[in-house]
């Protein structure tokens, strides 16, 4: 069976950016959207902190910094096995996602995660889920997620009181 080509002139990948794109159009155009009504949910803090990191991770799989320090972190716990470096790794992602946002992190630590397993023999896969994990889950800190700053910024949340719940969340093991 074959099938039939698409109709639409737009790539698959952009049709709910269109589709959404449109919606707005019409609220705006039928007054129930203001032009600055959008912009006050946004809290320019989780801007500002998210969009410097991604030029970091391209210039860390580009320039080259990445394979040597991949290389390294295999010589650290190359004896250990697999398990050493997957939880190597998860500790790295979680420490780093304390500091900054947890895209940022998974974007830095990938890059020298993924040929860590090469060195090994095994598949990079649970190398990627680990770290997806461990940016997901570090939330001791505002600073984590674009949610927390969200939280702190609008809802009168202190710094301090984050890692209460964010620590146990991090490590359950």
């Amino acid at each position: 069976m074959q099938s039939r080509p698409s109709s639409s002139c737009w790539p698959p990948a952009f049709r709910p950016i269109i589709a959404g794109l449109i919606a707005a159009l019409a609220l705006f155009l039928i007054g129930l959207l203001s032009v600055d009504q959008p912009h006050r949910p946004i809290d320019r803090t989780t801007v500002i902190l998210g969009a410097p990191i991604l030029p970091l991770s391209t210039a860390m799989q580009e320039m080259g910094p990445a394979p040597p320090l991949a290389g390294q972190l295999v010589l650290v716990v190359g004896d250990a096995g697999p398990s050493a470096l997957l939880a190597g790794l998860f500790n790295l992602t979680a420490v780093i996602g304390w500091l900054i946002s947890n895209m940022a992190t998974a974007l830095i630590v990938i890059p020298i995660g993924m040929p860590s397993p090469a060195g090994m023999g095994v598949s990079p896969l649970p190398v990627l889920m680990s770290v997806c994990v461990a940016a997901a889950g570090a939330s001791p800190t505002p600073i984590a997620t674009h949610t927390n700053l969200m939280v702190m910024g609008r809802g009168g949340c202190k710094f301090g009181e984050y890692w209460k719940l964010g620590l146990p969340l991090t490590w359950p093991f």
